[in-house]
Parts: structure tokens; sequence; C-alpha cells
């Protein structure tokens, strides 16, 4: 097949399709903040294999998705993200419909998810996160450990020494509470 985001292409060339995906991630990040993702230059280190191959398949992976009418889960962040920002109404019947707005894994997110978190919060920064800056793991996906640490929101900083690990007792009392909260 001629397709360049064939699976059998992937297979051969030996790269994870996570990898490849990571990669198209920080291409649509990069082109989220001005930078050219494409752009030669001769003082950069030779790039991964998965950048390199996701540098050749982004504009047929693109043409894929609209084609099919899908997006991923890039797509999803960034389109919202874009809609909130030109569409000053839809963001404050947002705000008003959800005005507080909870963020797990707080300390995975990147610029986008950020300044996502920043739109739906709108100007009361209602924002509740749930975060661990020992815990990031999401730094190969554009993750900035910095949103946790030199956080921009309107919020108050509460730390715990002891773990939160969920017990069997602490799950059966929220599901209670999810019960509860769904009964009104």
């Amino acid at each position: 097949s001629s397709d360049v985001c064939s699976s059998d292409l992937l297979k051969k060339s030996g790269i994870k399709p996570l990898a490849v995906l990571t990669a198209i991630g920080q291409i649509k990040e990069n082109f989220s903040q001005g930078i050219d993702p494409f752009r030669k230059d001769d003082n950069r280190k030779p790039l991964p294999k998965p950048v390199r191959y996701a540098q050749i398949i982004y504009g047929s992976y693109r043409e894929k998705l609209f084609s099919n009418n899908a997006v991923d889960f890039d797509d999803l962040i960034f389109m919202t993200r874009e809609l909130l920002m030109q569409d000053r109404e839809l963001q404050q019947r947002l705000h008003k419909r959800w005005p507080h707005v909870l963020v797990d894994e707080f300390q995975d997110t990147n610029h986008k998810q950020m300044e996502l978190i920043q739109l739906l919060s709108g100007s009361d920064q209602n924002v509740c996160v749930v975060g661990d800056d020992d815990q990031s793991i999401y730094g190969w996906r554009g993750a900035e450990i910095k949103n946790i640490l030199g956080h921009k929101l309107n919020a108050k900083l509460l730390q715990s020494s002891d773990p939160l690990w969920s017990t069997d007792k602490d799950m059966g009392v929220m599901k209670v509470d999810f019960q509860i909260g769904r009964a009104h």
C-alpha cells in the first residue's frame, strides 16, 4: 500500500504506534505555540525515529482524520480551547452551567490543557486540582510540571504528607456519595 499511515508500514519500521502518536501530539503542541515543528535547524541534533516518521505522515494523518470526520485526543483539547477563545458567550454559558472545575492528575497537564482549564474556570477561577509533583509521568507527552509547582490559578495549596491511596472502605463511601449525588 502507498498509504504512509498504513499499519504494515509502521510495523516494518519497528516504531511503536504510541511513540508516533506522541510525536504527532508534540507537532500539534508546537503549532499551537506558534513554533514550526518542520523547520530545519542545522544545529539541532538528529530527531528520534518516531518524530521523523510523524513528520512524514502528519499530512496524511490529518487528511485521514478529516475524511473520517474524526478527531484525536489532542484535537479535542485544542479545538475546544480554540472554540472557547473565539466564542466568549459560549465560554460564559459553560461557566454558568458548571461554575467549578475539578482537574485530577494536574501534574500531568500540558500548556494547551492549562489554557483550557483557565478558559473553563472563567474569571472566578473556581478550580480544584489534585496532583502530586512526585508522580508526574507524562513529560514525554508534553506535561509541564511547572503547572503544579508554579500554577497561575487563583488557588490555595493544600499539602498532605500522608499517602492518599484508597482502601476498599474508602471506595464504599465514595460509591455511596456518588449514588446520593445522582438521586438529587
